[in-house]
């Protein structure tokens, strides 16, 4: 362990309009902590009866903060007030980082603290409480959790057990990348789950609480399901478009090299005599070479920085086996594809068209692949 007063957490918990659980929710966090570690709740626009009645008495107690919002702003923007006053702490680099719970006993103490443990042994992670989502659970909570899942692990390729969870460990390196979020509500928990670097989550159990069916949660079932997905499907959607203006630039970088070989600085015939060929032309050869070459390793470094953001150098020349693979790969289903086509279903005047179609399939496969194989976070 470190000496007194480094590697010190806070407990953050975003509330609107609590009852009184909150209260001795709060009382025995203050009890139980590490006297080095602060509670800072973030009063979200409640109500002055609310803020005498639930707020006043916890203002009372030591190690304890309390900001105010003078309107409702959400959840996420709550998280952010949190977040800029603990960066904005002089003993920052005392700071690892906070755990955020809800306020309404649904997060017994005995967990925030398990989260802080695990953020202990792993402090380059977002770390997750995630709830078991079976028995007797409000239908909305199970429903809504179960397809934002399957949406995370299909599309996204982020298998979180829950993508709606408030109990999270946040390294306070994380922190200056969440402010930048433009979401403020109940999707922005989402879009932190989306800009996390992929492999930097751990997950541990939690038992699900809820009380009276959840009837006192703040979430709107479809405004704020839509925003959710939302968000999800901008993620994905984005990431596809990039990947496609990718492609499209490295056709025009293929082109116009090409064409500045063959017209500018090979534009004698260049004989070569090859075995089987005889004396033969290679100009177009070199010229459709050199552009190819030029171009794949333009896409791929796009793809690779831009498109699918992996930093890691050590993997470079992995990366660069696996993408040439499969760009033959493509070459050769494409033309088997085409040539199948062609044969035995649609006339070969049309082979443009069968082309157009194969290469937009082979698009989302090599997308795919790239992402999952290639440019993957893997440790």
């Amino acid at each position: 362990m470190n000496s007194v007063g480094v590697n010190r957490f806070y407990f953050v918990l975003p509330a609107y309009d609590p009852d009184e659980k909150m209260i001795p929710l709060v009382r025995e966090l203050a009890a139980q902590k590490s006297p080095d570690d602060r509670i800072l709740i973030i009063d979200d626009g409640s109500t002055p009866t609310h803020r005498k009645k639930i707020f006043a008495p916890l203002e009372e107690l030591p190690d304890v903060t309390i900001l105010h919002h003078e309107v409702n702003r959400g959840k996420g923007a709550a998280l952010k007030t949190a977040f800029r006053f603990i960066l904005d702490q002089p003993d920052l680099a005392t700071i690892a980082g906070c755990v955020t719970a809800d306020c309404d006993g649904q997060h017994p103490v005995a967990r925030m603290l398990e989260a802080k443990a695990i953020m202990e042994k792993n402090p380059d992670a977002l770390v997750l409480g995630c709830r078991r989502f079976s028995g007797d659970l409000p239908w909305k909570s199970q429903l809504g959790n179960q397809i934002t899942k399957w949406t995370f692990r299909v599309l996204l390729r982020r298998p979180i057990s829950d993508t709606q969870t408030g109990l999270r460990g946040i390294p306070a390196a994380f922190m200056q990348l969440y402010l930048k979020i433009p979401q403020n509500r109940f999707e922005y928990e989402t879009q932190m789950l989306l800009v996390t670097p992929e492999n930097h989550f751990v997950e541990f159990p939690l038992e699900t609480i809820y009380f009276d069916q959840n009837s006192g949660t703040h979430f709107r079932p479809v405004k704020d399901a839509l925003r959710i997905y939302g968000v999800v499907f901008h993620f994905f959607f984005s990431r596809i478009w990039l990947f496609f203006l990718s492609s499209l630039s490295a056709y025009f970088v293929d082109l116009g090299l090409f064409s500045l070989l063959f017209y500018r600085f090979l534009t004698t015939p260049v004989v070569c005599n090859l075995p089987f060929l005889g004396v033969i032309d290679i100009r177009l050869f070199l010229c459709c070479t050199g552009a190819r070459v030029v171009s794949s390793i333009w896409n791929f470094s796009i793809n690779r920085i831009i498109v699918f953001r992996k930093k890691k150098a050590a993997q470079l020349g992995r990366d660069l086996v696996r993408y040439y693979l499969l760009a033959l790969c493509i070459m050769l289903l494409s033309w088997g594809a085409l040539e199948i086509v062609t044969r035995f279903w649609i006339a070969e005047r049309l082979a443009w068209l069968a082309k157009i179609l194969i290469d937009a399939v082979l698009f989302l496969f090599s997308y795919t692949v790239q992402r999952n194989h290639i440019f993957n976070q893997g440790k």
